[in-house]
């Protein structure tokens, strides 16, 4: 039944780590010494490549909604782990970038526009929480605090994460200059942070009126995940290495529309690739069927994105370049 399969896709989830590579730094770029004492400092130092999180694809379901963090409003009416009893509905935002005001704002207004003046029982970021905008500190630190917000890690967050731990080039590029302000714990906190996070569609049906629940055309049976910028179509999600999780945006077919898709790299290199791609380069998102529906951001050239049948929802609007922080009710 369905709860077997949820605990055979846990079982997955949890022991796919050790399949992952890590994320590797170009050799050339070397490496400075770190301030920093974490886990994740004495790793990058050893192994010149970041560690992989202890969980790459969090789930977010009935059975464990609530284990980390601390912080939300201190309300004693609380479910396990501090979320208010009277909590409803998920939260996803679009990348943020360091503009916490504009955050704070966004969450507000959800609240009290979308949520009936209700807390979310969680709010998730699509990940590239920090850089380029004015407040990343303060970014991570109200994520790390605050009871039920969670975060997937993006490319920005992983060029932090190395500037942090002593990466050279990314030390002295200007976007990463707050990394100077984090504690240890805020580094390992960010060095933790999963790649996916998975929503049970059960999770969602909790929230359900009597009336949606009566009118079968509202169901949705689809589990959903948020990650930060993609996945190769027709791979299983528990497959998909972190390049491509925190930087596709295209896809392609090198010799014939037979062939399976293949990341497609937005480099010089290949925009001048030899031969050309027989299919391609496609946005990776209008080429996904699922089975789960995916929110993601990262790609603020294309803005919001959404396609047939809402197989995969693009929500970055370049907040930090003076649009705006998109938020989706679930």
């Amino acid at each position: 039944g369905r709860q077997q399969q949820q605990q055979q896709q846990q079982q997955r989830q949890h022991s796919i780590s050790s399949n992952l590579r890590s994320y590797a730094v170009p050799p050339s770029e070397g490496r400075d010494e770190s301030n920093y004492r974490a886990a994740a400092e004495h790793y990058y130092k050893t192994h010149g490549v970041l560690p992989l999180p202890r969980t790459v694809h969090a789930i977010l379901s009935l059975e464990n909604e609530v284990d980390s963090g601390s912080g939300g409003d201190g309300s004693a009416n609380t479910r396990s782990g501090g979320i208010p009893s009277n909590a409803r509905n998920v939260l996803v935002i679009g990348d943020i970038h360091g503009c916490h005001d504009e955050l704070m704002l966004l969450h507000s207004k959800a609240v009290q526009e979308n949520n009936g003046g209700l807390p979310f029982r969680a709010v998730i970021s699509v990940g590239d929480l920090t850089a380029k905008g004015p407040r990343s500190v303060d970014v991570i630190r109200h994520f790390r605090n605050t009871e039920g917000w969670y975060a997937v890690r993006g490319n920005n967050d992983d060029g932090a994460l190395k500037a942090a731990l002593g990466d050279a080039t990314r030390s002295n590029q200007a976007k990463y200059d707050f990394v100077k302000d984090l504690t240890d714990e805020e580094v390992e906190y960010m060095a933790e942070l999963p790649y996916t996070i998975r929503i049970h569609a059960s999770y969602l049906e909790r929230d359900r009126s009597a009336e949606e629940e009566e009118d079968d055309d509202e169901m949705d049976v689809r589990d959903t995940v948020i990650v930060h910028a993609g996945f190769v179509t027709g791979r299983p999600i528990e497959e998909q290495d972190v390049p491509t999780m925190i930087l596709v945006r295209g896809l392609q077919k090198l010799r014939s529309d037979d062939d399976p898709w293949e990341f497609y790299s937005y480099t010089k290199a290949n925009l001048v690739q030899v031969p050309k791609p027989a299919v391609g380069p496609m946005l990776w998102a209008k080429t996904w069927k699922g089975p789960e529906r995916v929110i993601f951001g990262h790609d603020a050239p294309k803005g919001l994105q959404r396609y047939d049948g809402d197989w995969a929802l693009g929500l970055d609007t370049s907040a930090v370049y003076g649009g705006d922080i998109t938020r989706l009710i679930l």
